[in-house]
């Protein structure tokens, strides 16, 4: 399977940067995994689902609408708590109602068209008091000049939303239980004209001075962990990764 923009293949020439945001994500959804069936949407290559059935998940199913992915991730990391299958993000009818304790779904929601459909369906599998991991880019960062266009720069991105957005969104089906997210940036470089400053000069940087740039001036220095929003007040988060929970249960 080639590697795209949007579908991490680990070691397949993907920037560390790259590498290292996603297996971050996963890291955090890995604590709650232990002794829960998991279902991963929009699992991409696989190796999400993989680190979710080694933190001792019961059983992992991940899903993808590319079968071309679930063939490779199939392939790639065989496990007796592990299977992939075939599947849309806003329809999984193959996952019945009220059946999963953990649903993980990292970088999924800004590709949808059917928006609450998806988020209908991530709250009817979950058991009630089950949980949801859910991440996202903020538009402020990922579009720059966002105020004034009216669609994402990334071309495989519906729509995007800054941290009030989602979190009102996700508050509608369920309960937030950690707010957090990666690579805090100073709410001073979120304006737009400041954030196309450091870009432009980035660009005139050979790479590892472009590191050192943004490690010293744009970002807070949190790295890629995940990390709650409370302890950066004055921040965005260029990756927000929202822990919720559904209503009822214990």
């Amino acid at each position: 399977m080639e590697a795209t923009g949007e579908r991490l293949i680990l070691n397949a020439g993907f920037t560390t940067e790259a590498e290292a945001e996603h297996l971050e994500r996963y890291r955090y959804a890995c604590r709650f995994a232990a002794g829960a069936t998991v279902v991963d949407v929009a699992c991409g290559s696989g190796y999400g689902s993989k680190m979710l059935a080694d933190a001792g998940a019961v059983s992992v199913l991940g899903m993808d609408v590319s079968a071309e992915a679930v063939a490779h991730a199939a392939a790639q990391y065989p496990a007796p708590n592990l299977t992939f299958q075939v599947g849309d993000a806003q329809d999984l009818k193959a996952v019945p109602s009220d059946s999963v304790d953990l649903v993980v779904s990292f970088e999924t929601i800004e590709h949808l068209p059917d928006v609450d459909r998806y988020l209908d369906e991530m709250r009817r599998i979950l058991k009630p008091g089950g949980q949801y991991v859910v991440s996202t880019p903020d538009v402020r960062l990922s579009t720059v000049l966002y105020p004034l266009v009216s669609r994402p720069s990334n071309p495989y991105h519906v729509r995007e939303y800054a941290a009030r957005d989602f979190r009102a969104m996700l508050e509608k089906r369920f309960e937030i239980v950690e707010f957090a997210g990666q690579n805090y940036v100073k709410n001073f470089w979120v304006f737009w004209p400041w954030q196309v400053l450091v870009r432009g000069v980035c660009r005139l940087l050979r790479p590892i001075e472009k590191r050192r740039l943004i490690s010293k001036v744009y970002f807070v220095g949190t790295g890629f962990a995940v990390e709650a929003q409370s302890r950066h007040p004055r921040s965005v988060a260029r990756f927000w990764v929202v822990r919720c929970r559904k209503p009822g249960g214990a």
